[in-house]
């Protein structure tokens, strides 16, 4: 696991450079490229809404295999009162 820049229980980033919507597009090409060509991929992010009640991921990644699963966020341990959060996995398999 990559380590975080900072040591503040509310990180938002691993790198130094953000990675935004144009990133996420950028990826996004980057797994329909993989898809074309036969291969596989499956990716994981914390899902996020363009608007209430509608996923960013699902609406980027239509067609594709999309799972929505509960996931604690334990990136600091010694933080009382972890909470649950939304992950995403999108897969073409």
């Amino acid at each position: 696991m990559p380590r975080t820049l900072s040591d503040e229980p509310n990180f938002r980033q691993y790198t130094l450079n953000d990675f935004g919507d144009t990133e996420q597009e950028r990826l996004k090409e980057f797994c329909d490229f993989v898809n074309i060509n036969g291969g596989r991929f499956m990716l994981s992010n914390s899902d996020s809404e363009m608007e209430p009640g509608v996923s960013y991921f699902e609406h980027l990644y239509n067609g594709y295999d999309i799972l929505h699963i509960r996931a604690p966020r334990t990136i600091n341990a010694f933080v009382p009162g972890v909470e649950m959060t939304t992950e995403i996995l999108v897969k073409n398999y």
